[in-house]
């Protein structure tokens, strides 16, 4: 059975059919849509239809990509301003559990062992779409999304959130320079030597800064702000 649900703000477009699941996001740029599969999970430019990292089942992925073509957004021109390198990000985070702690605020539990409190306040005041979460007694209604790609409060509905945006909010608010570094490479699509090139550095450096073997210097967090204010073409 196929299903098509049609959202705004912070996820535009999802589409469900079978074993293979597609989600279009706009809280970050550039718009792209994420590919998963029961294989793996793989980014899609929608600018330009190429798949910019990971592994998804290749047939599934042929089938998502055709249905992007025949359902590109109306604004899907202005996308093509932004190119994305190819990358090869192989994993996106998967969240296995949510628990609500009041006050709009979550513990949440990855699938890399990682668990940390977040608080989604300020966060969704940013989308009039997901208003509705700020009601006290559907906040605590929260649940984890199929294959753990998000959390939903109306089964996977127009209020959900993305695993991406939750891990990047809760590596934030817990002051972890490792994670949230990790989450500004996921946010750009950036693979370790993508990321280096940008940066000016080598890739071990990279590597050592995601996974918390040396402290990421100050100058190095000002240059990854300024890849997100657009000042690297």
């Amino acid at each position: 059975m196929v299903q098509i649900l049609h959202y705004t703000d912070s996820l535009n477009t999802i589409y469900r059919d079978g074993k293979m699941k597609i989600w279009v996001y706009a809280d970050h740029a550039p718009v792209h849509s994420h590919v998963r599969t029961p294989d793996g999970d793989s980014a899609v430019d929608l600018a330009t239809m190429a798949e910019l990292a990971g592994c998804a089942n290749r047939k599934l992925l042929a089938k998502a990509i055709a249905w992007a073509l025949a359902n590109k957004p109306p604004d899907s021109g202005r996308m093509g301003q932004t190119q994305w390198g190819m990358t090869m990000r192989e994993k996106l985070p998967r969240i296995t559990k949510a628990t609500s702690l009041g006050n709009m605020r979550l513990n949440v539990c990855f699938e890399d062992g990682w668990s940390a409190d977040v608080d989604l306040a300020e966060f969704v005041a940013g989308f009039k779409s997901l208003k509705p979460l700020r009601d006290a007694d559907l906040f605590p209604r929260v649940a984890v999304e199929e294959w753990g790609s998000g959390l939903t409060w109306d089964d996977e509905g127009p209020l959900s959130i993305a695993a991406t945006t939750v891990y990047r909010l809760a590596a934030a608010q817990a002051d972890d320079g490792a994670r949230s570094f990790d989450a500004w490479m996921m946010q750009h699509g950036f693979s370790a030597s993508k990321a280096a090139d940008t940066l000016g550095m080598s890739r071990r450096n990279i590597i050592n800064y995601r996974t918390a073997t040396r402290p990421i210097p100050k100058v190095v967090r000002l240059a990854c702000k300024a890849v997100d204010m657009g000042a690297h073409d």
